[in-house]
């Protein structure tokens, strides 16, 4: 009863949190699937550079296995779109950044300039 108090208590600490951290509209659930939107379109782009630049078959799709033997690079993507995403949000509402004005995507550019974000080394 004890710990399920400290848990429901860390919980609610933890969402007020986030919801003076970021603006309107974001969620935990629309930060991850900015997150994953973010990913796959890097992960995307890179295998379209990939196949451009090494002369692969540009119909050539990303297998399961070819994409578990990229999974550091993707995980470094992710890290870097979990962390532009998150340091978007709390400059940024939701909608601002499903619009991806240019001011938007000029500040998500300055995070990595900045060394904010990290991207794959």
């Amino acid at each position: 009863m004890r710990r399920a108090l400290v848990l429901l208590l860390l919980a609610a600490a933890s969402a007020a949190l986030a919801s003076d951290t970021y603006k309107d509209g974001w969620t935990p659930n629309t930060i991850r699937d900015a997150v994953g939107a973010c990913t796959d379109a890097l992960v995307d782009g890179a295998w379209e550079n990939t196949k451009r630049d090494q002369g692969i078959d540009p119909k050539r799709q990303m297998t399961p296995e070819l994409r578990k033997q990229l999974e550091p690079q993707i995980d470094a993507f992710r890290r870097l779109c979990d962390c532009t995403v998150r340091e978007t949000a709390k400059k940024y509402g939701a909608k601002d950044y499903e619009r991806q004005s240019d001011v938007v995507q000029r500040y998500t550019v300055e995070l990595v300039q900045r060394g904010t974000c990290k991207g794959p080394q």
